[in-house]
């Protein structure tokens, strides 16, 4: 039996805590690495949280009131990064669907040069 202690957490459930806890700050740890600032240059926090739900379990009998022979414990951990978004991309929108451009985000009818070329070989052909 070991007591339950901020040291002894990542212990418990056959050592799971600690390898989930683990996973969420290198997620923390490469999404920083990946994206330290935003688009304006700002940083943003990221977040990792550490809930522990402790219910007690009760013995119960017809004579007294209920009395604590344990708890069960359950342990969440969250992690929260910061929205990771792509720029405005404008498009076309006509009967058969939404059009954009790969090469221009603000022009959704812009064309690349091989685009064009395949286009002006299949009108010579």
């Amino acid at each position: 039996m070991k007591q339950l202690t901020l040291a002894s957490l990542a212990n418990m459930d056959r050592d799971r805590v600690g390898h989930v806890l683990q996973k969420h700050l290198n997620s923390v740890q490469n999404d920083c690495r990946n994206r330290p600032c935003d688009a304006t240059g700002k940083a943003h926090a990221r977040l990792v949280t550490i809930e522990i739900e402790l219910t007690p379990e009760l013995e119960i009998d017809e004579i007294g009131p209920p009395e604590l022979c344990g708890m069960n414990a359950e342990i969440r951990i969250k992690s929260k990064l910061p929205v990771d978004r792509s720029n405005t991309v404008r498009m076309a929108v006509t009967e058969t669907g939404m059009f954009f451009s790969p090469i221009d985000n603000k022009n959704p009818n812009a064309r690349d040069l091989f685009e064009e070329a395949a286009e002006t070989e299949e009108t010579d052909q």
